[in-house]
């Protein structure tokens, strides 16, 4: 199936981006993803960017200085969701799924900052962005930084970082990556926080 040239479907009165066309399209779109269609995942990434943008914002307001990191986490949610979604579980959208593990990847990323903040002192506070740039920080993100190019950063990672990402990726704890690489829960923390700053440079 071709995904360069379809429409774009509406936001939900509450925000929820809707599938595509039908149950059929969607499914299509989803297994394309998952055997690895870059343009599937382009058009995935294009299709539910109102979500990523509505999503992020209020993170963005209070970190600032974090808004690649954010915006990394929302994408690889998005990926995530995209992987993990059963269409036989019940009557929820791919939509309102995907909603729920991009919001939950963030707030998981938020709470992971917050520590790290107070283990590494030579974090810097920068200069709070202006309104404008706050509401234009996703349409930046989306021509600077696309879903592909980071999940070919992320291979390109040295094993430990890499299987950190992966772990992430696949939605688990740092609690669980630390137990599956026998690593403990701080440095899990420590080296996901030091790979995410990596991959900021390699997307810029």
């Amino acid at each position: 199936m071709n995904y360069n040239n379809q429409q774009t479907g509406s936001e939900g009165d509450k925000g929820t981006v809707l599938p595509l066309g039908d149950d059929t399209e969607i499914t299509a779109l989803l297994t394309a993803v998952r055997g690895g269609d870059n343009t599937a995942t382009g058009r995935l990434l294009e299709k539910y960017k109102p979500l990523l943008d509505k999503s992020i914002v209020s993170f963005v307001h209070v970190y600032p200085s974090e808004k690649d990191d954010f915006s990394q986490e929302a994408m690889l949610s998005l990926y995530r969701a995209a992987l993990t979604y059963d269409a036989g579980q019940g009557s929820v959208t791919f939509g309102a799924y995907a909603k729920t593990c991009v919001h939950n990847g963030l707030i998981s990323y938020q709470r992971r900052l917050k520590k790290m903040m107070v283990i590494d002192e030579s974090v810097e506070e920068k200069e709070p962005q202006t309104a404008g740039a706050q509401a234009n920080v996703m349409d930046t993100l989306i021509r600077n930084e696309t879903l592909q190019l980071l999940l070919q950063n992320i291979e390109k990672l040295p094993e430990k970082e890499k299987a950190v990402m992966h772990g992430v990726m696949r939605g688990r704890t740092t609690k669980d990556i630390a137990a599956n690489l026998g690593l403990s829960t701080r440095a899990v923390e420590s080296i996901l926080y030091r790979t995410r700053r990596e991959l900021r440079k390699k997307q810029s």
